[in-house]
């Protein structure tokens, strides 16, 4: 009989097969698990200018659309934060109770002008960061976006700081 493989060439195949069958396996995973989860940002534009809107945009990372409920603003204590331990609202009563949807790769807006600006001095902000909560259908609790750390800009000073005087670029 006229053998068409060698023995250790059907073992190599094997071996082959085994490892492109783990790769596929694993890029299914990850197009499950990882590629098709809803990804939502936040940024901010705060001012005390007259006339001129707080606007926080929440934008969606991902390819699916988002469909939310309603969403909250919310000053919340850092850790271990002794004189304001629970979070206060900085939401107005009539804000943000229509549902509305965020396309895949898109971005919506909120704006806070006139009697809906909210406090953004030092002493709301003492110990405090600035959240938002979105409902969205589907899921049992909200998403939880930090919008703004009133550290965030201090610690980035010192270390602009401290970068214009080390010896080391």
């Amino acid at each position: 009989m006229i053998e068409l493989l060698p023995a250790h060439t059907s073992e190599l195949l094997a071996l082959w097969g085994a490892a492109v069958s783990s790769g596929l396996a694993g890029i299914k995973i990850w197009e499950t698990f990882w590629k098709d989860r809803v990804r939502l940002a936040s940024t901010y534009s705060l001012t005390d200018q007259d006339g001129e809107p707080h606007t926080i945009t929440v934008a969606n990372l991902s390819s699916l659309p988002v469909q939310i409920s309603s969403a909250e603003l919310y000053w919340v204590p850092n850790f271990l934060s002794f004189p304001r331990r629970s979070p206060s609202s900085a939401t107005p009563d009539h804000f943000f109770t229509e549902t509305f949807k965020i396309d895949g790769h898109d971005a919506h807006s909120f704006e806070f002008a006139d009697q809906d600006k909210f406090s953004w001095d030092y002493k709301t902000t003492d110990g405090r960061k600035l959240y938002l909560y979105l409902h969205v259908f589907g899921r049992p609790s909200p998403v939880r976006l930090l919008v703004y750390d009133p550290e965030r800009w201090g610690r980035g000073r010192w270390r602009r700081l401290a970068k214009t005087f080390s010896r080391f670029p």
